[in-house]
């Protein structure tokens, strides 16, 4: 039978389409994903207190907040804030579920991380004798601290 040139085409742009769907289709899971395991992590916000080295809804600094967060998802991060700070893809323009790490002015390695929302802002374990809350993130970094943003799953 004859295949033509036209036939070829047609069959290369159903195969394009396709693959952009499944593509689609993945990030939408993935975005779902994100935004229930942040709802679950809002139901922390004023209840979790900060405990060094914790990693569970009974107790976590701010590494191991972002790492339960990220077991939601399936991703397993390091209990480290500088770790976790190499992981997934540096951005300019962060989505919520990104990573927000924070670094003092010239200094490598990250001293701060939090899980981003949106709008400005972050969910974190700020620091001992005080509870996971929702904070601003210029607010937090105040005038010392050098804000950046990893991504650890493509979403919409």
């Amino acid at each position: 039978e004859h295949v033509s040139v036209a036939m070829i085409h047609k069959a290369e742009l159903k195969a394009e389409a396709q693959a952009k769907l499944i593509h689609e289709m993945k990030l939408k899971a993935n975005t779902n994903k994100v935004n229930s395991a942040i709802k679950k992590l809002r139901s922390h916000v004023n209840k979790t207190w900060y405990v060094f080295s914790g990693a569970t809804p009974a107790g976590w600094d701010c590494s191991g907040l972002t790492m339960w967060f990220y077991e939601q998802i399936g991703i397993e991060l390091e209990h480290r804030a500088s770790r976790q700070d190499t992981s997934g893809l540096s951005t300019k323009i962060p989505k919520p579920g990104d990573l927000v790490v924070f670094k003092y002015h010239g200094y490598k390695d990250a001293y701060h991380v939090g899980i981003y929302i949106g709008k400005g802002e972050m969910i974190h374990a700020p620091k001992h004798g005080h509870a996971t809350r929702i904070e601003s993130i210029s607010k937090f970094a105040g005038k010392y601290s050098d804000v950046s943003y990893r991504t650890m799953i493509k979403t919409l």
